[in-house]
């Protein structure tokens, strides 16, 4: 499933089967052994729904893959307008807990395009214990966490704006959620 009609046209001219669309709006027929998203997780608006759409996609012993950025040390994903949560790995095990799925393995992405991403493999599971979901004291751990990432960036953002004041035209780019408005 790909939303962009241009990368759509480009994977058939290459000879793959692709649909156009998004998951919460197309229909997708059959079930997979592995559904793939990449860097798709952070984008959406409602991550445990997603989890749960590409869940009811999968075969019997069907594994997801996804890739995300790693929230766990500040990198550019703030600079992209469309980026809607920030995922520590205790994050996504939290979110796939909440989608009844389970970690079977995270690893950092083997070279990703700049190196901050997470690469996680989940698998549905029969039942998930509250202890796979995040506990008061890691939700205050990440709290401070996400404080202390903020701070990090206002210091950035505070740089970058030194650096175009008084420029008369900013270009900013990327796509993401706005291709949908």
């Amino acid at each position: 499933i790909e939303p962009s009609a241009s990368a759509v046209s480009a994977a058939r001219a290459a000879g793959l089967s692709v649909i156009e669309g998004r998951i919460d709006r197309t229909t997708v027929e059959g079930t997979y052994d592995v559904v793939f998203s990449n860097n798709v997780l952070q984008h959406v608006l409602d991550p445990v729904g997603f989890l749960l759409q590409q869940k009811a996609l999968l075969a019997p012993g069907g594994e997801i893959v996804l890739s995300a950025p790693d929230g766990t040390l500040p990198n550019v994903e703030l600079l992209m307008a469309d980026q809607n949560v920030s995922l520590r790995p205790v994050h996504v095990a939290a979110l796939a807990g909440k989608a009844g799925l389970k970690v079977v393995r995270a690893l950092p992405c083997p070279g990703g395009p700049l190196r901050n991403e997470q690469l996680v493999v989940l698998a549905p599971a029969d039942n998930i214990s509250a202890a796979a979901l995040m506990n008061k004291s890691e939700i205050e751990t990440a709290g401070r966490d996400l404080s202390t990432y903020l701070e990090q960036w206002a210091a950035l953002d505070d740089f970058l704006l030194k650096q175009i004041a008084g420029a008369k035209r900013v270009f900013n780019f990327g796509g993401g959620l706005w291709s949908y408005v």
